[in-house]
């Protein structure tokens, strides 16, 4: 399931691959899921308010009262002139959500800082965050995730406008790995059938 999931999402904006981790705890094997957080590629759009992250820094964003990271940087204008995330959420500036003055559509820019300006002057720099080292991010959906168990930590990433984050997933790995599954299927279905048949020759002897 999670690597068919990595490989539905290898053109997904934002989206960071999923990875099974099998440990050893007193003799006895544990499975997690982790999430990659190491970049994926940037691919060019020419839209303003599509915005990429060069580095492993993530945009904060608002929804229904909680607190999001993402690397899905596509944003808009919403009625009363909030920047809005592609999610429905708001983003986060480091003094509170942006607000455009009237319709700065064409005159919009966005420096490598995440600072959001127009002519008359900025309206607030983009929120770049880190999760802390052994973060739990849980996947909410619309290329968001939740943080649990960590801080979030000020970022030294820097912005690209009129572009998004690809996804970091490998799609050869992710191949391969779908590979290897498949073939410990069929060697388990193998094993099944033997013993299957060690089975009935077993009850067949008996019978006689």
């Amino acid at each position: 399931e999670v690597i068919s999931a990595n490989v539905a999402n290898v053109n997904t904006a934002g989206y960071l691959s999923t990875q099974v981790v099998v440990k050893n705890n007193a003799n006895q094997e544990e499975s997690s899921l982790v999430l990659n957080l190491n970049p994926g590629g940037i691919n060019q759009t020419n839209n303003v308010l599509d915005i990429a992250v060069k580095g492993r820094g993530f945009f904060v964003i608002e929804r229904d009262q909680n607190t999001f990271i993402t690397r899905k940087g596509k944003f808009s204008w919403r009625n009363d002139g909030a920047l809005q995330h592609i999610s429905g959420g708001l983003a986060l500036s480091d003094n509170g959500h942006i607000y455009s003055p009237g319709d700065v559509n064409t005159s919009i820019k966005i420096n490598e800082t995440g600072e959001v300006l127009v002519a008359n002057g900025s309206l607030g720099r983009l929120l770049i965050v880190e999760p802390e080292k052994n973060a739990e991010l849980h996947p909410a959906g619309e290329g968001l995730y939740k943080v649990n168990k960590a801080k979030l930590i000020e970022s030294s990433s820097t912005i690209m406008s009129g572009a998004l984050n690809a996804s970091n997933v490998s799609a050869g790995e992710e191949m391969v790995k779908m590979i290897e599954v498949s073939r410990h299927v069929q060697t388990l279905q193998k094993a099944a059938n033997a013993y299957q048949q060690m089975l009935n020759t077993g009850i067949s002897e008996i019978g006689k």
